[in-house]
């Protein structure tokens, strides 16, 4: 048994959803990405979104154009993106980072998007992220602006593409 099996297994003692939540964890890290990347950066050209934002470079709130179709919503250091049939509500990390998350925008995530409710509904996400912070699976680093966010470690980005 190699490290990482080790980690998942000890984690997946205490609560048998592990690997179901590294999916979930995995797959709003991935929406967020695709949020920023497509709709926010190019369908607004305005760069890093937040800093545009900030700059006034962009409204607070809009609508994009053609062909994304959907709205936005900045706030603090984050934003709500409804597109893409989708709803993502993150914040951003130190230096336009959108790799963390918390166990509340997780819940958000599941709550107003079906298809992931379909799979990840039954999940206790708050249990769930707490055995992964003494298993070593996230940290929170307090990192600012914000410092709330958590994020995977490396043993846990190594459970999600095993070699």
């Amino acid at each position: 048994m190699n490290m990482s099996d080790e980690k998942l297994a000890s984690a997946t003692v205490s609560t048998a959803s592990t690997p179901q939540l590294l999916r979930l964890i995995d797959r709003y890290i991935r929406a967020v990405t695709v949020m920023v990347e497509f709709p926010l950066q190019r369908g607004l050209g305005a760069g890093h979104p937040l800093r545009a934002w900030q700059e006034e470079r962009i409204p607070k709130r809009g609508r994009f154009p053609k062909p994304f179709n959907g709205t936005y919503r900045f706030r603090d250091h984050g934003c709500i993106v409804n597109c893409y049939n989708r709803r993502v509500e993150f914040d951003f990390g130190p230096h336009g980072r959108t790799d963390g998350f918390t166990a509340y925008y997780l819940q958000r995530f599941v709550q107003l998007n079906k298809l992931v409710k379909r799979e990840f509904g039954d999940l206790d996400i708050y249990a769930g992220i707490k055995v992964f912070g003494e298993s070593n699976l996230v940290f929170e680093p307090k990192w600012e602006p914000t410092p709330h966010l958590l994020y995977l470690t490396s043993e846990a980005t190594e459970l999600l593409s095993p070699t």
